[in-house]
């Protein structure tokens, strides 16, 4: 929300004017409508649900099975697989790397695919709406048709204009302190995020791609040598 006080846009410019109101919100109130804000907001989707509580678990698997812990264990499964002759250690090694390559593509996917009220996405949404200069999806007139804004922030017409909520990332500063609002960004993130993209296309596609080889390549070297190792200790046995 706008962190010192809602704004007001007056008609007829088309980046809109940021002006304070006297009217203050008090914290509380304020951090509660940040967390419900970005992503409810511009997906019309409705708030904490079943689907998104099962995201939420994915998330946490995905970041559980990625975490320093989980892959120094993983590295050790396969150096044990290794020094010690043991192709079941070095197929489990395998699995949980065939894992942790699904449980990234599952997550990618959701994450696309479904929003949830989460303030550390909040914040990441302020973040990028600064870092770009940016306002909404197509622009900034998409903060004005969100549930959000219409249950909590809105306000009556006045003469001058219509008194709407945006989000403070979406004011434009001329100062360090952030106190002087010249204005609205008024372009929308869409554009700007897939021309970004599309500038570094080939950096992102070489790094993704390069670390989904690496793990695959992974995963199919553990499973070949552990077959390898099969034979040899059947054959130590039937010696015996």
């Amino acid at each position: 929300v706008c962190c010192r006080g809602t704004r007001e846009i007056e008609k007829g410019e088309e980046g809109g004017v940021c002006k304070k109101r006297e009217r203050r919100i008090d914290k509380t109130r304020a951090r509660t409508m940040s967390s419900a804000l970005p992503y409810d907001s511009l997906s019309a989707r409705p708030s904490p649900s079943r689907q998104a509580l099962d995201w939420e678990r994915e998330q946490l698997a995905v970041r559980r099975l990625s975490s320093p812990r989980a892959v120094t264990a993983w590295g050790f499964l396969g150096c044990l697989g290794v020094a010690a002759n043991l192709p079941c250690v070095l197929r489990a090694y395998g699995f949980f790397q065939l894992a942790a390559l699904i449980a990234g593509l599952a997550a990618g996917l959701s994450a696309v695919a479904g929003y949830t009220e989460d303030e550390g996405r909040a914040d990441a949404l302020d973040s990028l709406q600064r870092a770009l200069e940016c306002c909404g999806a197509e622009g900034w007139r998409d903060w004005l048709s969100s549930d959000w804004a219409i249950q909590h922030m809105a306000f009556p017409s006045t003469e001058n204009g219509t008194s709407v909520s945006l989000p403070d990332s979406c004011c434009i500063r001329h100062d360090n302190e952030g106190v002087v609002i010249a204005g609205i960004h008024p372009h929308g993130c869409f554009r700007k995020v897939f021309s970004l993209v599309n500038d570094n296309v080939f950096h992102i596609a070489a790094t993704v791609l390069g670390l989904a080889f690496t793990q695959i390549g992974g995963i199919a070297l553990a499973c070949l040598l552990a077959n390898r190792m099969a034979p040899r200790q059947h054959r130590r046995v039937v010696a015996h």
